[in-house]
């Protein structure tokens, strides 16, 4: 059964290696959104397969309709740039990326209301944790240091109330590093 995906931020570093996973199943159609701030235009290997559409827009811009008729919608779309960069710019980052996701959101509730919306978080949400984390602790944490970080977490929390007032469909990812193995 074919899946339409859109991606927002689909251009960035963690979205390359997701749409490379995706593009396994033959069965996906993938419209990329990227305003390639942050590297400028940056040529990746997948824009040339014809199962993938790539569009140079600013996420916050998008009219609802540009949503229509997709099947799944993952939002990695955010300002990111690394620690000096959270402490260079940390309004903007607030700012920024929670504009980004609210309208993600708003648009995907207006104009695909059946999609799950994926959000992709940060292990930076656990920034200020001493000692191994697991899922329990996702609603019992100290407050992230950082703008970004806080961000992150606030995101999940719109993403989850998006859910309890409007029914939003959702998967909230938050990729971390692994140091070493556990063997």
């Amino acid at each position: 059964m074919k899946k339409n995906i859109l991606i927002l931020g689909g251009a960035g570093f963690i979205g390359s290696y997701v749409v490379r996973e995706l593009l396994k199943d033959p069965e996906v159609q993938i419209t990329i959104i990227d305003n390639f701030s942050k590297y400028g235009i940056i040529h990746h290997d997948f824009f040339d397969d014809e199962r993938v559409d790539l569009k140079v827009r600013d996420v916050r811009v998008m009219y609802p309709s540009e949503y229509k008729g997709y099947d799944i919608v993952i939002c990695l779309a955010a300002l990111i740039g690394g620690i000096q960069y959270f402490h260079k710019i940390p309004y903007q980052i607030s700012r920024d990326n929670n504009e980004v996701l609210a309208h993600a959101i708003d648009c995907t509730l207006s104009s695909c209301p059946d999609a799950t919306f994926v959000y992709f978080s940060s292990s930076m949400v656990y920034e200020r944790n001493q000692e191994p984390v697991t899922e329990k602790d996702a609603y019992n944490q100290l407050i992230p240091f950082t703008n970004y970080g806080m961000q992150k977490l606030y995101g999940e929390y719109m993403v989850r109330g998006a859910n309890l007032e409007y029914g939003l469909k959702y998967l909230i990812i938050r990729p971390f590093n692994a140091v070493g193995s556990g063997e």
